[in-house]
């Protein structure tokens, strides 16, 4: 399972971090050995003693011994790469994955793929900011972690396809086909569609991005929007804003004749939902 392997992770990571626990690294030159420093005194003569006779002056031989401090070279900390460890483990993650999923070894959600990852890195930083006590690494791990946060509350669907699409139906069978993009803008204009007094309801989701829709003001609409995280506009107008929101409500047809009603079935994972009602079909 994706959290077995982010365990796993921790548990290589930690035992890396504790193999070597030196944290300062240091080599001290080589002390000076003490050196005498011998001088000799010049012969004097001696007193005369109270016979008469003289004494031999005797050299006494004095060493000074100067003994240097010992010097150290400046102490360096020795830092561990656990950060480029971990953001080299979650590269691997993506590339072990990508490479199942191309080949049919395996599908995962791509949603769950790349949380496993960020968390991957994460505790890379973690444990990097722990052992080696960086004020740097902060600064980064924070926004990360506020992205792995949302997209765990927010889960949006990232599989499909990703760009720019319009979608303009001309039949109710178009029309109800379930459209889906994953991530970027989609435009689903129902201008060009005849009801005939007839109710159909259209599903359209984004992943993450925008989703745009045109409609009639001739038709009754129900409008049911579900935000994971971002806002939900109706003619201009924000309806709904924040994170997991659900919305629903009636709208009748701004001109007659009615031509129909229309359902929307409307959900964005992170972005924005845009709904306008307008009153040409051309």
């Amino acid at each position: 399972a994706p959290w077995g392997l982010v365990l796993i992770g921790l548990g290589v990571l930690l035992w890396m971090s504790t193999r070597d626990r030196t944290p300062w690294s240091a080599t001290p030159t080589a002390s000076l050995q003490p050196t005498p420093q011998p001088w000799a005194a010049p012969a004097v003569p001696t007193e005369l003693d109270p016979t008469g006779t003289s004494a031999t002056a005797t050299i006494q031989q004095h060493a000074t011994t100067m003994t240097m401090p010992v010097q150290h070279a400046q102490p360096r900390r020795v830092r561990r790469p656990i950060a480029s460890i971990g953001a080299g483990v979650m590269v691997l993650w993506f590339a072990i994955v990508g490479i199942g999923n191309a080949l049919d070894w395996w599908h995962m959600d791509n949603l769950w793929v790349l949380v496993t990852g960020l968390a991957i890195a994460l505790v890379g930083l973690l444990v990097s900011i722990v052992v080696n006590r960086s004020w740097v690494l902060p600064f980064v791990f924070l926004p990360l972690l506020g992205a792995l946060v949302m997209l765990c509350v927010a889960q949006p669907d990232i599989d499909g396809p990703s760009g720019t699409r319009s979608v303009v139906p001309t039949t109710v069978a178009e029309a109800e086909a379930r459209q889906h993009l994953a991530t970027g803008q989609l435009t689903v204009d129902l201008r060009q569609l005849v009801l005939d007094g007839s109710t159909i309801t259209v599903d359209a989701e984004v992943g993450m991005g925008q989703l745009r829709v045109f409609v009639p003001d001739d038709v009754d609409v129900v409008l049911r929007t579900d935000l994971g995280a971002g806002e939900a506009r109706l003619d201009g107008t924000t309806i709904a804003d924040g994170v997991r929101q659900v919305d629903s409500r009636a709208l009748d047809a701004r001109s007659t004749p009615v031509d129909g009603e229309i359902v929307l079935d409307l959900r964005v994972g992170m972005g924005q939902i845009s709904v306008e009602r307008v009153t040409s079909r051309s």
